[in-house]
């Protein structure tokens, strides 16, 4: 009997099955797990946990059902909930507690397959259901062994939870962190941190309710921080979305830069206004991020007002934060620490202008002194197209423009010399502007205008334009001292061997020395439409289309265009149907063009099919047939088919009579193949070659070299291959025959038609063929076999002909024969003759 009173409780609802047995069974379960508990206890050993459970949780699982279970903390409104809402998968640990019946209980993870497995249940799923709905599925599977069990069943082990960390942290992105773990801390600090300008007071969670709805709750991070108190236990959920807002510039704190949660990350910023350098720059962590900005941007100018550096920062929704007023003045002369403003990604450091009289009292020698202020004497910014656009210290100078385009590194190639701007910012708030014309000295030899340039001044050089450079002297201009003689940096795309980016010399052919460095132009360009793409200063894109093609045919010069920083080059692909208007061998032979392999594709009737590296040659297309080991017996060369897929998607294809220029002794057609360009060879239709010479082909060069005949003489030898050349008939392997062994008058020729998978034979008489008749001279194909044994010649055909399966391909056929001296006795022996 069961212990206690439970057997009697036991009612099974089963009448198909005998009580007497399912009680029996339930007693050897009972004693079973009863022994099993005193020598796990007598052991003290710990319960064999599942594998996937991590260790350290181990000790989290109760030993026996009577264990205490933790339950997990529950801290507001959502984390109330949680266990209602939590679906069930594998890797979760449960513990399932039958009250009455300890041992029909579970206590471990649920498996890979998201099942677990029960006594007197076996295998049950729960994956996906909640701890509510698992509870009910065992009570009531149980129900139907056991009188009104009762089922309790808690979650021990979360498994691990996949989140998204967003917002102002180091590195957002998709994470997995332990179910177990501290929630907010694992997160933040596995996305690398929360960045100097984190919100933590509104960091928000968001999730996905059981409506389908996106629910929302804020969770105040900085509070615990500040009064050192622990943060909140919120319990992250498979899928949460973990979101860390932007602060803004007035809720800077120490304490909360200084914590854990905040990682040291370097800061994306504008330095702009009076430095020297204005730009974007990269600030590494710095207890001084203000004076730290202004040094990596070459400090102030010296009329910068140290007194009103302005501080904005980009909000989450891409608009900018009311300034912040930070005094860098006050902090030099009374000897006190600069402010100390966190600087994060997109804020905009400005320094305004000094007026020519300023306002209180303001030290002009403390702050030149300062490590805040740049050490020269007049202050001009150079922008546009010179090598180094910014602002600059131009020293006391004679010819002030031109020291000045100097400064700045030269005038770019692209520079428009005839309209350079000076702009003047006057003291009572006007701007004044003059046009002046650097173009116009250099072309008849004058003196450059004398513009003197004050602290302040604006030097703007604009961007020629393609259009414009027609009526633009640029070779002048670049010999000229006022033009940098600086690389540029360009595309090269489109057909020519290397495209990508390029550093350019300085050089008297742009195009030409572009072309080179990209490794030349490919076979299948058009150098009749070269497109030159730049970037204009208000946005737009002009194009020139240059011609190359045409210098090269009338030994003309090329164009002389000058090429810019970020200028595009591209060069199109030629239709295959353009072909007859455009030489391509004159291009070939050109020093434009490349000299490195391109990748084809040659299929059809090949000896070997297949992708293949095309080295430079005169005579592409016969030689793309050549790398494939030529054409096959069955190849039709009236229709050789070209085909080239274009940069629009679409591809154009060119048809090509190879068979007409072998009959007449004309050129083959002299088609360039480009990278990609596939070549395909189509099989000759039956009926169709009645004027087709196959022995004129076979013998040309666009064939496979050499073929290989097989002759049999008598049953027990080795089957002999003889190499011939491509093309040969049977009176060039005739002199091979040995005469004493062969009856001349009944040779066979046995050949394998891959269309009907079977051998076929003709019978050829050679005295006839000796005597005259060139009927018997049968053109030879490669893998013939010619027998000549007398009396084989029956066998063999007979042999042939009572096989009822095809060959499945050539060399099923050239294995018969290989293997006759093997079998010779099977197929010749005494008893065999036909």
């Amino acid at each position: 009997m069961l212990p206690g009173q439970q057997a009697q409780q036991l009612r099974f609802l089963e009448p198909r099955q005998q009580p007497s047995e399912r009680l029996r069974f339930l007693e050897r379960t009972q004693r079973r797990n009863r022994d099993d508990d005193l020598s796990c206890t007598a052991g003290n050993q710990q319960p064999d946990f599942p594998r996937n459970l991590p260790r350290e949780s181990a000790s989290n699982i109760p030993r026996t059902p009577q264990a205490s279970i933790s339950p997990i903390p529950a801290s507001n409104r959502r984390s109330s909930s949680k266990l209602r809402r939590y679906r069930l998968g594998p890797g979760d640990g449960i513990f399932v507690e039958v009250q009455r019946f300890p041992n029909l209980g579970f206590n471990g993870a649920i498996n890979p397959e998201g099942s677990i497995v029960m006594p007197l249940l076996g295998a049950l799923t729960i994956e996906g259901l909640t701890l509510e709905e698992a509870r009910v599925l065992i009570q009531s599977r149980l129900n139907v062994f056991v009188q009104d069990p009762f089922v309790r069943i808690q979650l021990l082990q979360q498994r691990p939870i996949r989140i998204t960390v967003t917002g102002e942290v180091a590195r957002p992105g998709y994470y997995i962190i332990s179910g177990q773990a501290d929630g907010f801390s694992e997160a933040l600090n596995i996305a690398g941190g929360a960045s100097s300008t984190a919100d933590l007071r509104n960091v928000r969670v968001r999730w996905r309710g059981e409506d389908g709805s996106i629910a929302e709750e804020r969770v105040d991070l900085q509070s615990p921080l500040v009064a050192g108190a622990p943060l909140p236990n919120f319990p992250l959920e498979d899928g949460d979305v973990l979101f860390v807002p932007r602060r803004s510039l007035t809720q800077e704190n120490p304490i909360v830069t200084r914590s854990t949660l905040v990682g040291q990350q370097p800061a994306n910023i504008s330095v702009l206004g009076e430095v020297l350098q204005p730009g974007f720059y990269n600030l590494q962590p710095s207890p001084q991020p203000i004076a730290d900005a202004l040094a990596i941007a070459g400090r102030a100018t010296s009329s910068a007002d140290l007194r009103r550096v302005r501080v904005c920062r980009l909000n989450s929704d891409g608009t900018l934060s009311q300034p912040i007023i930070v005094d860098l003045v006050t902090s030099l002369e009374t000897g006190s620490s600069l402010p100390n403003i966190r600087l994060g990604n997109g804020d905009i450091v400005f320094v305004p202008e000094l007026e020519l009289t300023p306002q209180g009292n303001y030290d002009s020698a403390i702050v030149r002194r300062s490590n805040l202020s740049a050490r020269e004497p007049v202050t001009i910014s150079v922008l546009g197209q010179v090598t180094q656009p910014g602002f600059y210290n131009l020293p006391p100078s004679e010819r002030p423009i031109a020291d000045a385009l100097r400064s700045a590194g030269g005038a770019a190639p692209d520079a428009d010399l005839r309209r350079v701007r000076v702009r003047r910012q006057m003291s009572d708030g006007t701007t004044n502007q003059e046009i002046v014309d650097l173009y116009t000295p250099l072309t008849n030899n004058g003196e450059l205008p004398n513009v003197t340039l004050a602290n302040g001044d604006v030097l703007f050089v604009p961007k020629l334009s393609s259009i414009d450079e027609k009526n633009y002297d640029t070779t002048i201009v670049r010999r000229s001292s006022l033009s940098a003689q600086q690389p540029v940096n360009i595309s090269v795309l489109g057909q020519v061997a290397r495209p990508g980016f390029y550093v350019l010399p300085p050089s008297e052919r742009p195009i030409a020395d572009a072309l080179l460095s990209a490794g030349g132009a490919g076979p299948a360009a058009d150098l009749r439409r070269v497109q030159v793409r730049r970037q204009m200063s208000d946005g737009r894109t002009s194009e020139e289309i240059v011609d190359l093609y045409t210098p090269l045919t009338n030994n003309g010069e090329l164009p002389d265009l000058t090429l810019a920083n970020g200028d595009v080059l591209f060069v199109p692909k030629l239709s295959l149907t353009d072909e007859e208007n455009y030489d391509s061998a004159l291009v070939s032979r050109s020093s434009l063009a490349s000299q490195v392999p391109v990748q084809i594709s040659v299929i059809g009737e090949v000896a070997q099919p297949g992708l293949q590296e095309l080295p430079p040659s005169p005579r592409p297309l016969a030689s793309s047939l050549l790398i494939a080991g030529g054409i096959t017996s069955e190849a039709d060369l009236r229709s050789v088919r070209v085909r080239r897929t274009q940069e629009d998607g679409t591809v154009s294809e060119e048809i090509v009579d190879l068979f007409t220029p072998l009959q007449t002794g004309a050129g083959l057609p002299d088609l360039r193949l480009g990278d990609g360009d596939v070549v395909f060879v189509p099989k000759i239709i039956p009926g169709t070659d009645d004027d087709y010479d196959r022995l004129l082909v076979a013998r040309s060069r666009l064939a496979q070299q050499e073929i290989s005949v097989r002759i049999v003489s008598h049953p027990g030898q080795n089957v002999r291959p003889v190499p011939l050349r491509s093309g040969s008939t049977f009176a060039d392997i005739l002199p091979i025959i040995p005469i004493g062994e062969a009856d001349l008058r009944d040779i066979v020729l046995v050949r394998f038609d891959p269309l009907q998978g079977k051998a076929v034979s003709r019978k050829i008489d050679a005295k006839e063929l000796m005597l005259g008749d060139i009927s018997q001279n049968v053109p030879l194909q490669n893998n013939d076999v010619i027998i000549i044994g007398r009396n084989l010649t029956s066998k063999i055909t007979n042999s042939l002909s009572s096989f009822t399966q095809p060959f499945r391909d050539i060399l099923g056929f050239l294995l018969f024969f290989d293997q006759l001296r093997d079998s010779a006795d099977a197929l010749f022996g005494p008893g065999n003759n036909p």
